[in-house]
């Protein structure tokens, strides 16, 4: 049994490893794009983009992306050339047995922003809205929940953090999106709102 653990651990410490090394290369090949982070666990993945602008010239989007783009595009949002919309974070699970994608995303729309959300199936929207708080963190925020070690530069997320994660030490994401509701003051400066 331990040392069962011992190597589920080793290996987790392995992937992590071997995932940012390849996100470093991605991040550095593509001028236009730099993935902060997109490691997948057993059933989610989490992703935080930083200048991902989508407009009417983007191209080879993945699915989500597109169908959001689409969205967009049938509104003709993208008849005045200064309009895009930024991509911020998304957040990919399997839930009722289907995958599900929420995308947190800023409008600029003749010069106004507003921030917003998309979902890939808008009928399990009013059951998973709970599921935005997660997108809202700072990126380095989610990792400070994700990592099974205390930081001390995350007092507030050390306090909380036994309470998101599973009896195997994973972390839940809907545990994870429940403690952000509940202590949003106390987690007030990891929040991107």
């Amino acid at each position: 049994m331990f040392i069962e653990s011992l190597n589920k651990m080793v290996m987790k410490k392995i992937i992590t490893i071997i995932s940012l090394s390849i996100l470093s290369i991605v991040s550095y090949a593509q001028t236009d794009v730099n993935v902060s982070f997109n490691y997948k666990l057993s059933n989610f993945s989490y992703c935080g983009f930083y200048e991902f602008y989508v407009n009417k010239n983007t191209d080879n989007l993945e699915n989500d992306l597109y169908s959001l783009k689409k969205q967009y595009e049938e509104s003709n949002f993208f008849e005045n050339d200064t309009n895009k919309v930024q991509i911020l974070s998304s957040i990919n699970f399997d839930w009722n047995k289907q995958k599900q994608t929420i995308v947190y995303y800023k409008e600029m729309k003749d010069s106004i922003e507003s921030y917003r959300f998309f979902y890939t199936n808008t009928n399990y929207k009013d059951v998973l809205e709970n599921v935005q708080n997660i997108l809202i963190l700072k990126n380095d925020a989610f990792w400070a929940f994700y990592n099974s070690e205390n930081d001390p530069k995350y007092p507030e997320i050390n306090e909380v953090k036994p309470f998101v994660k599973d009896a195997d030490g994973v972390l839940d994401i809907f545990k994870l999106a429940k403690i952000i509701e509940t202590n949003k003051t106390l987690l007030s400066k990891y929040l991107e709102e």
